[in-house]
């Protein structure tokens, strides 16, 4: 399936680079807080105990944006990403190679010191997240639930 996907400016800028090959996006509406697993079939739920101690389940949904397979055209032109990979997480669950495949590297460049440049990469990751939600409820200190599309450029 073909996807328009919308991508800012200097993030598709960080893609055609090469330096970003991951796209987070918020999980609409949120899940219930749970564990996350894939059904085999291109669906997610999200499993949690009631308080009786029973399993209890969502019911599926698939990624929003595309998924497996899927091809996203970038802001309606001639650039096209297969999504190889696709999971939800959430973003206080970031580790320093999480800001790198976002493309944080493209964007701070110059730092000399590695913690520097991990403290860099996680401030410009936050503050480019919030410039985008800003005015919804899915802005960084809220940690959502989002899925990360991990694609590969095809043209």
């Amino acid at each position: 399936m073909r996807i328009e996907t919308e991508f800012e400016p200097e993030l598709e800028e960080a893609i055609r680079a090469g330096e970003k090959r991951v796209d987070r996006r918020p999980i609409d509406p949120q899940p219930v807080r749970g564990y996350p697993l894939y059904n085999g079939e291109g669906m997610f739920a999200w499993y949690s105990m009631d308080d009786d101690g029973k399993l209890v389940s969502s019911e599926p949904i698939a990624p929003e944006g595309g998924g497996l397979g899927d091809i996203m055209v970038v802001n309606g032109g001639d650039l096209e990403l297969r999504i190889v990979r696709i999971h939800p997480s959430q973003l206080f669950r970031m580790i320093p190679m999480d800001y790198v495949l976002e493309g944080a590297q493209f964007f701070c460049k110059g730092t000399h010191s590695p913690g520097d440049h991990r403290e860099m990469m996680a401030k410009w990751f936050r503050e480019t997240w919030d410039s985008i939600h800003f005015l919804t409820p899915f802005v960084y200190d809220n940690n959502p639930m989002v899925w990360v599309r991990e694609f590969e450029v095809v043209i």
